[in-house]
């Protein structure tokens, strides 16, 4: 993916928990897809699918007061007509953020691990392309299938709307519409099922499939709710480390400096966030941005080194996640940082192993950072909302960054953590200081150096 500028609400505040307006009647390529072939199905796009206004960073106001924008093929949304023109003046400087976003909102759901286009692995040939198509993510092996994908692309999107629907039909949740309460298969007759930012929704009949487009956030959250939390598929913290893995997306910047100038970062609102190579940096402005692209490794050197002494002592595991060694057998450990994550293995021989299938061992590290810090987590509410872990709104959501716990009452909570992470860590390092309990195995001064370190 190339680098990409934005601002930080922009590329943070991807939500499970969306906010949308209505939109026109759904196309055919939204109905059941047992019943339509795929030359029959066109993709007339997803709606917008962020909770916030690209132009000013702030959160969408209710979807009645919302202004859509549809900009060649795809549909963005506002909270005021000022920012709707700033955005048509130039589109360029706000299509990456949203893209960027897109693709780490919809990542976790991707339900296959082959190119649509060729069918080649992905990975095989380099880092996959991340497209978004009309608000869809579409994964490919490499820069040319692009035509391919471009030529065809209602055939390629629906080849991929079977595909989740076959992934998710059984671990689907309800049995009843989503909106209207009815008996899926009863007497509306079969299911209407249609995938919405590759996510799958099965209602009484198409008529609700309007309803859900003017306000997916509403409906998603409700799917969500009825999910045992074992299922739920926000993919930021492990599951069973013996099922297959879900796409790591990655840490968000956890430096509490400019990794240019080395000046403390300002505040979360006015930071420029850098996508560079599946990693997100943050800067003060666009000076140090343009000092960092003319040399990215100079400057990631020093991050890399601040981030592995930020996590070292979180890390969850004294052997190496690929062979099982004993770290420290074969010399000094390896420390890796990918995508702001702290690896550490036995030796340079393990690098391979762990690049050809980083989602699996991130997954396994998760898993053991989650176990070993539930018992002496500090608090008993959500660190955003205050709401009673596992009351009224079931079971906690674990999430890992950096290898923190962060438990959460929600799903929607999470991108709020992720959009101000040195925040709710601090929250939750106040917590443990108050209560003289080290969030950590290893009684560790983790806390006492800093939630947010600089370099």
């Amino acid at each position: 993916m190339n680098t990409l500028t934005r601002s930080v609400a922009a590329f943070l505040s991807l939500t499970i928990a969306l906010h949308s307006h209505q939109q026109p009647e759904a196309g055919p390529h939204l109905e059941a897809t047992a019943n339509l072939t795929s030359a029959e199905q066109t993709f007339d796009g997803d709606p917008y699918l962020l909770d916030i206004d690209i132009v000013s960073g702030e959160l969408l106001v209710s979807i009645e007061q919302q202004i859509v924008l549809e900009h060649e093929g795809r549909e963005i949304r506002f909270n005021s007509e000022a920012s709707s023109a700033t955005f048509r003046v130039e589109p360029s400087s706000f299509l990456p953020a949203i893209d960027a976003a897109l693709v780490r909102l919809q990542l976790p759901y991707y339900p296959i691990d082959s190119c649509v286009v060729s069918g080649g692995r992905l990975g095989e040939m380099g880092d996959p392309i991340e497209l978004i198509h009309r608000n869809r993510l579409v994964r490919l092996c490499c820069a040319g299938c692009l035509p391919k994908f471009n030529k065809d692309s209602d055939s390629f999107i629906a080849t991929l709307d079977t595909a989740v629907v076959a992934a998710q039909r059984d671990a689907y949740p309800l049995t009843d519409c989503v909106v209207t309460g009815e008996e899926l298969g009863g007497a509306m007759g079969a299911p209407t099922e249609f995938v919405i930012g590759n996510r799958l929704v099965r209602l009484c009949c198409k008529g609700c499939v309007r309803k859900v487009r003017k306000d997916p956030a509403r409906f998603l959250a409700m799917i969500d709710a009825a999910r045992p939390h074992d299922e739920h598929e926000h993919g930021e913290h492990g599951g069973d480390a013996h099922e297959e893995a879900r796409p790591f997306a990655g840490d968000p910047y956890l430096l509490d400096t400019d990794p240019v100038s080395g000046k403390k970062l300002a505040r979360v609102a006015d930071l420029i966030v850098m996508e560079h190579e599946g990693r997100e940096l943050r800067f003060n402005d666009k000076k140090s941005v343009a000092a960092f692209e003319k040399d990215p490794a100079k400057v990631l050197a020093a991050v890399d080194a601040a981030l592995v002494r930020l996590q070292l002592a979180y890390y969850p595991t004294d052997t190496c996640i690929v062979s099982g060694e004993k770290l420290g057998s074969m010399g000094d450990p390896v420390e890796v940082i990918h995508r702001n994550r702290l690896v550490r293995l036995c030796c340079k021989g393990c690098l391979a192993k762990f690049h050809k299938d980083p989602d699996s061992y991130i997954a396994k590290l998760e898993v053991a950072a989650t176990e070993a810090q539930l018992e002496s987590y500090p608090l008993q509410t959500c660190v955003v909302t205050d709401e009673e872990l596992g009351g009224e709104m079931g079971e906690p959501v674990d999430l890992l960054i950096g290898y923190r716990l962060v438990r959460l009452c929600c799903a929607g909570c999470e991108p709020r953590v992720r959009r101000d992470p040195l925040k709710y860590l601090a929250l939750i390092d106040a917590a443990i200081k108050a209560q003289s309990k080290p969030n950590s195995p290893k009684g560790h001064k983790g806390h006492e150096e800093g939630h947010g370190g600089g370099i």
